[in-house]
């Protein structure tokens, strides 16, 4: 299983827990345009597919526990998902920030993340911006049948909504503003 941390600037303390419980995660620093994390995506799904891995992303600003590698990696399901708190404290289920798609779901969907990056739904952000990547990937997959399954504990979740909807407070987390 390919383990890939797509980042701008890592949190210190989802460097750690990688450090502790993924020491052989991909780093990958993301340019600061707004499609940088499609392309990264894109790219290491077909590599993961070609190779006969699984891939799992961890973002930024995700602090995994001892058990999210070894429930990933003994885990049958095609999609799944450690779910960790978003705005309001709503637990976020279907996102990016710790997921695992199988090597069979890649195999079985060679053309995802061509299909996802068409999408414009309509809401002023453009096809593979990151700001609504987890969204249409998971739509995407709904689509086709998929449902992400979901493991517990949750993760942690290093970023500050408050205000509601704007950018992350925390101090550490960069915004990607770049066209």
């Amino acid at each position: 299983m390919r383990i890939l941390v797509p980042h701008v600037s890592l949190h210190p303390d989802a460097r750690d827990a990688l450090g502790q419980y993924a020491p052989g995660a991909l780093r990958w620093k993301l340019g600061p345009h707004r499609t940088a994390y499609h392309w990264a995506w894109a790219d290491h799904w077909d590599t993961c597919r070609r190779m006969g891995q699984a891939l799992m992303i961890v973002e930024q600003d995700i602090v995994i526990h001892e058990g999210v590698v070894p429930g990933f990696l003994s885990c049958p399901e095609s999609w799944c998902v450690y779910p960790y708190p978003g705005p309001g404290g709503r637990p976020l289920t279907r996102s990016l920030g710790c997921v695992r798609w199988s090597h069979g779901l890649l195999l079985d969907q060679p053309d995802l993340p061509e299909a996802v990056g068409r999408i414009d739904d309509g809401d002023g952000i453009g096809p593979r911006d990151w700001r609504r990547l987890d969204v249409r990937i998971a739509m995407e997959l709904e689509r086709r049948g998929y449902t992400a399954h979901q493991h517990t504990p949750p993760v942690a979740h290093r970023h500050h909504y408050e205000p509601e909807n704007q950018p992350c407070l925390c101090g550490t987390c960069p915004t990607m503003d770049g066209d």
